[in-house]
């Protein structure tokens, strides 16, 4: 299913994804076996006794709600190289989170779980600007970072997950953007910010897009303060 979805262009993604949602028991426990399938013989699947033909409620049964607290020490072997832990082999990338909660947090992600991730975004991209062609004739402002830049000590990179997304995202949206990529270059973080929006501002931004609402009052905070220092 997600192969897929991953391979098809926008507007077939789409028609293929809406088909899926007319069977929503089917597609959910299609999409648990293929998890279970992915993660069989790791630790936390033999720790939980599961089995990759399980169904939803056996799987309920066997893995109760879990906290962050639950993951620290296994993702933190995963940071140093540990394979089989609550996946098979070893993560492709950590995702940073923002912070919001007080504690960093790194999030392991395998190759089919970033596919996901691009996929989601390439459905919704498609249904926004069939709704909304208009935002195709400005510009679009994102609320993202770099991409991942550093390493764990296994060398495993990890960064943000807004700038992973728009590192691999089609090259004909990054055109839309507002501001060059290049931008991220600079180690200063609130000059990047400052230059985000000094490129935004003389766009015609059609779109704003993010999910950290955070991001948006540190930039125009940014902005605010450089005007304050310019009178």
């Amino acid at each position: 299913m997600i192969e897929k979805l991953n391979t098809l262009k926008a507007e077939a993604a789409w028609s293929f994804f809406t088909q899926l949602c007319k069977e929503p028991q089917k597609t959910q426990e299609e999409i648990l076996h293929s998890i279970l399938k992915e993660a069989e013989g790791c630790r936390y699947f033999k720790n939980h006794k599961l089995s990759v033909n399980d169904t939803p409620f056996e799987f309920i049964q066997k893995v109760k709600l879990n906290s962050w607290a639950d993951f620290i020490e296994p993702t933190s072997q995963m940071q140093n190289g540990v394979a089989d832990l609550l996946f098979k082999g070893k993560p492709v990338a950590f995702l940073a989170t923002s912070r919001t909660s007080g504690l960093k947090k790194l999030i392991p992600e395998t190759e089919i779980s970033l596919k996901g991730k691009m996929i989601t975004e390439k459905l919704r991209r498609n249904l926004v600007f069939k709704s909304f062609p208009e935002i195709l004739e400005g510009k679009i402002l994102p609320l993202i970072n770099k991409a991942p830049a550093d390493k764990t000590a296994a060398g495993i990179p990890y960064g943000s997950a807004s700038g992973l997304t728009a590192a691999n995202s089609d090259k004909k949206l990054l055109n839309l953007i507002s501001f060059p990529f290049s931008i991220f270059e600079i180690a200063n973080q609130d000059t990047q910010d400052y230059l985000i929006m000094l490129f935004s501002i003389a766009e015609d931004i059609r779109l704003i897009v993010g999910n950290n609402i955070a991001r948006m009052a540190k930039l125009t905070d940014v902005v605010k303060k450089k005007c304050i220092a310019n009178m």
